[in-house]
């Protein structure tokens, strides 16, 4: 029995030193992630600001498009940060009704459908006039790699989300009917059929009652 005991938490700690591992790793990958896509940004709107994108393309807002996404994806991420990281020393979050968070989370992924139109709707302006104009540019590759992943994302996120939905009210309706069928099974039979006896007694006496006055009559 002590063997197994030692073997079981030799095993847990081997499990938990490998978690922490892959989860460190996670944590930087991101972290390098982030801070290599902020330089990437950055250097793509200083080289799409040489471009002067608007000569050929007058009417191509492209490069706003990039500056607005860089600055709420990046204000997302360090605010995510900022808010573990007061979630760790407070113990408690702001928003704890799940109503107030299913309205900022709709919020986000509306905004973030909207972006991705956007940006869609630039690059296919004037019949692909940046795609005509700018290929070789690391403006036109940089958007083109940040639109896509924005858009891989934002697909994830939404699958999951519904999923989730689907598998709350299915869980719902599977646990309202188990819950009523367990409850209807502890009822003791007596009781179910006083309740029945006082259902079906008075109107017994009333028809009772309605043939008596009837032969009177």
């Amino acid at each position: 029995m002590r063997q197994n005991t030692e073997l079981e938490r030799k095993n847990g700690n081997i499990t938990t030193l490998c978690c922490c591992c892959i989860m460190s790793l996670l944590t930087v990958g991101v972290i390098l992630g982030s801070i290599a896509a902020f330089v990437v940004w950055i250097v793509a709107l200083v080289n799409g600001k040489n471009l002067k994108i608007t000569e050929k393309c007058p009417d191509n807002n492209l490069w706003e498009w990039l500056l607005v996404w860089g600055i709420l994806t990046f204000v997302c991420i360090g605010g995510n940060s900022n808010k573990k990281a007061a979630d760790s020393s407070a113990g408690e979050d702001v928003c704890e009704n799940s109503i107030c968070k299913m309205c900022c989370y709709s919020v986000i992924i509306a905004g973030s459908i909207t972006m991705c139109w956007w940006g869609n709707e630039q690059l296919e302006k004037d019949n692909h006039c940046i795609k005509d104009n700018y290929t070789d540019t690391l403006f036109y590759k940089s958007v083109i790699v940040f639109w896509w992943l924005y858009f891989i994302v934002l697909c994830i996120s939404v699958g999951i989300i519904v999923i989730l939905i689907l598998g709350l009210i299915l869980g719902n309706c599977i646990c309202g009917r188990c819950m009523s069928y367990i409850y209807n099974k502890n009822i003791p039979t007596s009781i179910v059929e006083n309740d029945l006896n006082e259902e079906i007694i008075p109107d017994i006496a009333k028809e009772e009652i309605v043939i008596g006055d009837s032969f009177e009559v």
